[in-house]
């Protein structure tokens, strides 16, 4: 298997990427990291507590594709404050 996909016990394969996130949810707005990316969602490290269930606009830049992303999500679950999997909309 390649090193750079996922496969574990998750539905979809993800993808380990680079990127930078803004988290937009009415007039909270954060930013963090983009760790993994797959058709099922992606894993976001950021500094705040995200509560789960808060649905989210995500604007991400994922380096080496030169194109940004804005998609709606929705936190599934968040741990400690430091990383949170959203759920979007996303085929691939």
């Amino acid at each position: 298997m390649d090193s750079n996909i996922l496969r574990e016990r998750r539905r979809y394969r993800r993808y380990i990427v680079r990127g930078e996130v803004k988290l937009r949810s009415g007039s909270v707005e954060t930013s963090g990291g983009l760790v993994n990316l797959g058709q099922g969602g992606m894993l976001i490290r950021c500094g705040v507590a995200l509560p789960e269930g808060r649905e989210m606009t995500i604007h991400a830049t994922v380096a080496g594709y030169p194109n940004p992303l804005e998609v709606p999500g929705r936190v599934i679950r968040a741990q400690d404050g430091f990383a949170a999997r959203i759920v979007v909309p996303l085929a691939f």
